[in-house]
C-alpha cells in the first residue's frame, strides 16, 4: 500500500498528449490457487487487506462512503488507511496511520482480525474488525514463480472514526460498533514479485497538465470537449506519530493550448464544476522532441514552462479542510504534445 505523503520537489507538466506505453517483457496469468512447485515454500513479503466503499451517515448528517485498508510487512510497522468519500467521489480524504506492532493478523486461509485500539489511533477512534473468507483463493504467477495470492473476504465489527474536520460543512464522526464491509480482498505478496516486470499504458491523446509543489498537486486533462481538474494535498498530522492525511478533489476544467510560430506555447486552465479560478502556463523556450510514448515510440514534443494563477486563483472546492490550490511557481516545468 502506498503512503500518501507527496514529494517536496516542484514540477509542472502540461500535455497535449501524455503518453506511456510499451509491453512488459513478462506475462502474468491468473489461475486457481495451487501449491508452489519449488523445493522451498515462497516467502511472504507483504499481507494486505482492502475493502470496498461502504455507505455511512455522519453525525452531522452527511452521507459518505467509507473504506478501510491495511498492510503488514515483514519488517517495520503495519499501516492502516481510512478513506471517506462524498457520494459522487468528487471529494475524498485518506488518513494514513502507522501502527507499531501488529494491526493486521491473518492466517494462511485468510481468516483474521484488523485491530487498531484507541491508544494507537487517538484522537480519531478505534477499529476492531473480524476478517472472514467469502470465496476461494486465486494466485498470480510470474515467470513460473508465485507472485501473489488473493482471497475475497468480509470485514465486520467495530469501526468508529472522528474526522475532526472543520468548516461550514464539517463531517463529524462516522461508524458504529456493528459495521460490515461485505466486499474486501486479502492479498499475499511474495518475495521477488517486484522483479516480475511492469506494464506501461499506451499514449493517451488529449491535452493535460500537472503541477506539484509544497505538498499540493494539481492536474488536468481535456479530451475532446470533456475537461477534468484534480487536486491532492498531503498534510502531516500531530497525532498519531507518523500519521498523515491526504485530501483529494475533482472538478471540471476548460483547458486550451496555443502554439506560436516560434514553437513557444501557452496553456490556459479555467475551473468549472466544483472548481473555480484560472491559471496560465507559458513555455520559457521553444519546444523540441525529447521523449517518446507507446509501442511505436511516437515522438513527444515538450516545452519548459512556468505557472501563474489568475484572479481568482485556480482551486478545487472542498467541504472540509479548505480548498485545494497551488501558489504561482517560477520553477522549471514542462508540457508536451503528441500527434496521432
Amino acid at each position: 500500500m502506498t503512503k500518501p505523503a507527496m514529494k517536496a520537489t516542484r514540477s509542472i507538466a502540461i500535455a497535449a498528449v501524455i503518453g506511456l506505453g510499451s509491453l512488459s517483457g513478462a506475462s502474468i496469468v491468473a489461475a486457481p490457487a495451487v501449491a508452489a512447485r519449488s523445493a522451498a515454500p515462497p516467502t511472504v513479503f507483504q499481507v494486505s487487506v482492502s475493502s470496498s466503499l461502504h455507505k455511512l451517515t455522519s453525525t452531522t448528517g452527511h452521507h459518505l462512503k467509507a473504506s478501510v485498508s491495511a498492510a503488514s510487512f515483514t519488517s517495520g510497522p503495519d499501516y492502516v488507511d481510512i478513506v471517506l468519500d462524498t457520494p459522487t467521489l468528487a471529494e475524498s480524504h485518506t488518513w494514513d496511520v502507522p501502527v507499531p506492532g501488529a494491526a493486521l493478523t491473518v492466517s494462511s486461509t485468510g481468516s483474521g482480525t484488523l485491530k487498531v485500539p484507541a491508544t494507537k489511533l487517538s484522537p480519531y477512534g478505534v477499529i476492531a474488525l473480524k476478517i472472514t473468507p467469502t470465496g476461494p483463493s486465486r494466485t498470480m504467477m510470474c515467470r513460473g514463480q508465485l507472485a501473489s495470492k488473493s482471497r475475497p473476504v468480509a470485514l465486520a465489527g467495530k469501526f468508529l472514526f472522528n474526522t475532526h474536520s472543520h468548516g461550514t460543512h464539517k463531517w463529524g464522526s462516522v461508524g458504529s460498533r456493528h459495521v460490515k464491509f461485505s466486499t474486501a480482498t486479502i492479498t499475499w505478496t511474495y518475495q521477488g514479485a517486484s522483479s516480475c516486470g511492469s506494464t506501461i499504458a499506451p499514449c493517451m491523446y488529449g491535452i493535460s497538465f500537472d503541477l506539484q509543489q509544497h505538498g499540493v498537486e494539481l492536474s488536468g486533462t481535456e479530451a475532446g470537449r470533456t475537461g477534468t481538474l484534480a487536486g491532492r494535498r498531503s498534510v502531516l498530522l500531530s497525532r498519531p506519530k507518523g500519521a498523515s492525511r491526504s485530501d483529494s478533489a475533482t472538478g471540471g476544467a476548460k483547458i486550451t493550448l496555443k502554439i506560436a510560430h516560434s514553437n513557444n506555447a501557452t496553456m490556459k486552465v479555467v475551473g468549472t464544476r466544483h472548481a473555480a479560478g484560472s491559471a496560465v502556463l507559458r513555455s520559457t523556450a521553444p519546444g523540441g522532441v525529447g521523449q517518446s510514448c507507446g509501442p511505436a515510440d511516437t515522438p513527444v514534443e515538450s516545452w519548459n514552462s512556468g505557472f501563474s494563477n489568475g484572479s481568482p486563483v485556480l482551486k478545487l472546492r472542498e467541504q472540509i479542510f479548505g480548498a485545494i490550490h497551488a501558489r504561482a511557481a517560477r520553477t522549471q516545468a514542462y508540457f508536451t504534445k503528441v500527434a496521432r
